[in-house]
């Protein structure tokens, strides 16, 4: 939906651009209000580069 890499996804959640949620297994899942809200704020969200 972001028409970025996956590496990209994991650059953006560690720099607290975007929020993920652990699920028991270990697997990162990023919530859809947390997608939508960084298509609303244009990619790369909050400008903190």
């Amino acid at each position: 939906m972001l028409g970025i890499s996956v590496k990209t996804l994991w650059m953006w959640q560690r720099k607290g651009i975007i929020k993920a949620v652990r699920l028991p297994t270990g697997k990162l899942r990023y919530p859809k209000s947390e997608v939508e809200r960084i298509l609303r704020e244009g990619k790369g969200g909050g400008g903190s580069h």
